[in-house]
């Protein structure tokens, strides 16, 4: 960089699957230098973070943005400045969201089997070989045994919470991206104009805000109506037993075994949302 371009701060972004994150990684990709990110999505995760931890600390110091759903393998290994940040999103939705995905992504891991076996979404977030479907936020946060989580789920998010307090900066919600958004932009100094850029170099309208456009890059960069901005909920959206984007209501018998397989995530979602706009006890992180 040349000393007149603005320098944001070092970022690292937790990407949690089917949370929004895919469009939010591009837009954040383009406001740091590609040599100096450092991507851990998809399969060879395991491989890259061993291999980031192989490097001397000056290198691994150089990289100014980690994103991925492997990034908090490295918390301890990147610069101390770096803001970290994550964001979430209704369990009930993510595992509606996850099941679309697997099924229309020929590549998954999951995919063969799910369709060969015909696997219905109920099916889907009770079946132990698609961990994945069930209380992902929590093991991912506390790292505890799954059987630990099942057993005592109030445990569990309590040292999910614990963690998310020591670790992270900055936690959003899917349902409040716009919000999410401003407070990333602000707190990692992105100047107006890196901003606002999308790869296409395509004109916008005068007048409209950082945020605006950012908003407006990431529903236009998807086309699964799950990753959109979802409009105002309440805070818990399966309690209208929907998928909290554009699809049909869900049928009990299918809303209670996402529900069954998810009771730590639920409860640490409920937490995170009545948390908004505060702090985290025994940390630094800003629900926002």
């Amino acid at each position: 960089r040349t000393p007149s371009e603005s320098t944001p701060r070092p970022l690292l972004f937790d990407h949690m699957p089917r949370c929004g994150g895919t469009s939010f990684t591009a837009w954040l990709r383009a406001q740091y230098a590609p040599d100096r990110t450092l991507t851990l999505e998809g399969r060879g995760n395991a491989e890259r973070v061993a291999a980031f931890a192989a490097l001397s600390e000056s290198d691994r110091f150089a990289i100014e943005l980690v994103v991925g759903h492997a990034s908090r393998d490295v918390l301890h290994l990147v610069r101390p400045d770096m803001l970290r940040i994550t964001c979430f999103r209704d369990p009930v939705a993510r595992v509606h969201s996850f099941y679309r995905y697997v099924r229309a992504e020929r590549a998954h891991i999951h995919h063969d089997f799910v369709m060969r076996e015909e696997l219905s979404l109920a099916a889907f977030a009770r079946d132990p070989r698609i961990p994945g479907a069930q209380n992902y936020f929590t093991y991912q946060l506390s790292r505890l045994p799954r059987e630990v989580i099942a057993r005592d789920p109030k445990s569990a998010v309590e040292a999910a919470l614990a963690f998310l307090a020591r670790e992270f900066d900055l936690v959003g919600s899917l349902a409040r991206l716009d919000v999410f958004a401003t407070e990333v932009a602000t707190a990692a100094r992105f100047a107006g104009d890196r901003a606002q850029e999308k790869p296409t170099q395509e004109q916008h309208p005068r007048g409209e805000s950082l945020v605006t456009r950012a908003l407006r890059w990431l529903r236009a960069e998807t086309g699964d109506p799950s990753t959109d901005t979802p409009p105002p909920q309440p805070a818990i959206a399966h309690l209208n037993a929907t998928d909290g984007t554009r699809g049909a209501p869900l049928d009990a018998g299918t809303l209670a075994a996402i529900c069954a397989a998810n009771e730590a995530d639920l409860a640490f979602f409920e937490r995170i949302e009545s948390l908004a706009g505060s702090t985290l006890t025994g940390g630094r992180c800003r629900v926002v």
